[in-house]
Formats: C-alpha cells, structure tokens, sequence
C-alpha cells in the first residue's frame, strides 16, 4: 500500500481562512480594545501585553481546535431528540 499524503479541498481551506480571520480578529480586540477595558495598578509595558495577547490567543484556538473533535462525530442516528422533534416519553 502506497503512502498518500492528506490532500487540499476546498473545505481546508475554509476551515484555514476562518481561523486566520478569527486569530487576526482576536488579537485586534486583545491588543487594542482590552488595553482601556483592562486594569491594571501598574501599567505593563507593550512586551508583557504582546505575549498575553498571543498567549491568550494560543490558549482559545487550542481550545476551539480540541473541541472540534467531539462536535464533528455528533450525528443525527444517535441523538433521536433531533431527529424526533423533541425527547419522547
């Protein structure tokens, strides 16, 4: 059996598309938004910011990446509330 690396489709490409606009988006809001809405007694300077900035950002899309998984096997055949229209007794 020959190897056969995982391909590019379209869906991929979406999938990368919307996390880059998501991470682009996140870092926006958390360097320029949050730095009024935070407060801190002391300021921090721009270095200390930068990294909880990424580092936030790392944390969310690791997060929305492993819930990703479990989300996907979700299936109609085996949740019967969505198939019947409501839980029956």
């Amino acid at each position: 059996m020959k190897y056969i690396p995982v391909q590019w489709n379209p869906n991929k490409w979406y999938y990368d598309a919307a996390l880059l606009v998501g991470v682009v988006l996140f870092l926006w809001a958390f360097l320029y938004i949050a730095l009024g809405a935070l407060s801190h007694e002391r300021p921090i300077n721009p270095q200390i910011h930068n990294a909880r900035a990424f580092g936030a950002c790392a944390f969310t899309i690791l997060t929305v990446i492993l819930c990703i998984g479990p989300l996907a096997r979700l299936d109609r055949r085996f949740l019967p509330c969505f198939t019947t229209g409501g839980i029956s007794a």
